[in-house]
């Protein structure tokens, strides 16, 4: 693989606001070309988080110096070891591969956050659905994925991701160069995304 003819993606948004699901459709259409590096993955210790405001829809609950190592080794065609991160006991609990490929794709809620990985992005995407949609992901995804009952969701949701997104997230929207609305349900696709796609990769 020549590095030199890598696409670097950023892909941001609030929380729910269908980050992932964007960014695994675009690796679907050609997995073996495509590599998606999780920010996500590089929470602190929750040693660390636990004393933030807001925890971990803080930034500063990011280790990003760690996160960029890692993807420079990947732009210098190395294979990296990425944690495994474990949303319920917010620990690492195992360790996945990601080989480098044409194209990357950085994908989390603080992608457009730090400078030295927004000035490595060619393209960045910005994805936006209404609140109350979000809202309603999140809660189901929180409820349903992660274990958490729902008065926690939604305390969580109205007091650390709400005022979190107000304070660090949204005004990222100005980094975008695209700004895909998703409204639908996820995993509709309604022929808008299909034509997002094929003029993102072309």
């Amino acid at each position: 693989m020549d590095k030199r003819k890598q696409i670097i993606i950023g892909i941001s948004g609030a929380s729910c606001s269908g980050k992932s699901w964007l960014a695994h459709r675009i690796y679907n259409i050609n997995p073996s070309n495509i590599c998606i590096f999780e920010l996500d993955k590089y929470y602190k210790d929750i040693d660390d988080v636990k004393n933030l405001k807001f925890q971990h829809d803080n930034p500063d609950a990011l280790d990003y110096d760690k996160a960029l190592g890692d993807f420079k080794k990947l732009m210098n065609g190395e294979d990296i070891t990425i944690p495994i991160y474990d949303y319920e006991s917010h620990k690492i609990n195992g360790w996945t591969t990601c080989s480098p490929t044409p194209m990357l794709i950085i994908e989390g809620l603080f992608a457009f956050i730090d400078e030295r990985f927004r000035n490595l992005m060619d393209c960045k995407i910005w994805v936006e659905a209404k609140d109350t949609i979000r809202y309603d992901r999140r809660i189901n995804r929180d409820i349903t994925e992660r274990g958490d009952n729902p008065a926690n969701a939604k305390h969580r949701y109205e007091h650390d991701v709400i005022p979190a997104y107000n304070k660090f997230i949204s005004k990222n929207r100005n980094y975008a160069n695209i700004v895909y609305v998703n409204n639908n349900v996820l995993g509709e696709d309604n022929g808008t995304l299909t034509k997002f796609i094929d003029i993102l990769l072309h």
